[in-house]
């Protein structure tokens, strides 16, 4: 039983550094790709989101304007929940989980994929291959959700 419980508990904390190094790497990822267009990350998202908005294009009180103001608000929160979590699963955090399972709604919305290195590939492929990218999405969502049940299942 001891044996059993201390396998558990190296396959926990291979899970739990896999998913902060997906986090991590997806900041890697976010924050090369603004520096290599020359922008600064973050700075450079909210100051072209308030030019648009400024232009008239995202103004006014139509739906339009709502759904892509609540897109952008919702991504920028991700993308800082992202370092959130990554320190969450690093130290091991008994909240990880349930921050994961929280931030899976951010996911969808955002069409993120949690395995970070999925979206390069995507990129290796048919410029716009809408199903190319749905599957991955699905993949690494279904991956992520159920290596965290599974973790939550051993653990008991």
């Amino acid at each position: 039983m001891a044996m059993d419980t201390r396998n558990n508990m190296k396959l926990k904390t291979k899970v739990f550094y896999f998913w902060g190094s997906m986090d991590v790497l997806a900041i890697l990822i976010y924050c090369t790709h603004v520096l290599w267009q020359g922008g600064i990350p973050f700075i450079t998202d909210i100051s072209s989101f308030n030019h648009i908005s400024g232009n008239g294009t995202v103004t006014g009180s139509g739906i339009y304007s709502t759904i892509v103001t609540l897109f952008f608000v919702l991504n920028v929160i991700l993308f800082v929940s992202l370092f959130i979590s990554a320190w969450l699963f690093f130290t091991r955090n008994r909240y990880a989980i349930r921050f994961a399972f929280i931030q899976e709604v951010l996911r969808f919305t955002s069409f993120q994929c949690s395995i970070s290195v999925f979206p390069l590939m995507a990129g290796l492929s048919e410029p716009g291959n809408l199903f190319l990218n749905i599957y991955l999405f699905v993949v690494s969502e279904v991956v992520k959700i159920a290596s965290l049940i599974y973790v939550i299942k051993s653990s008991k």
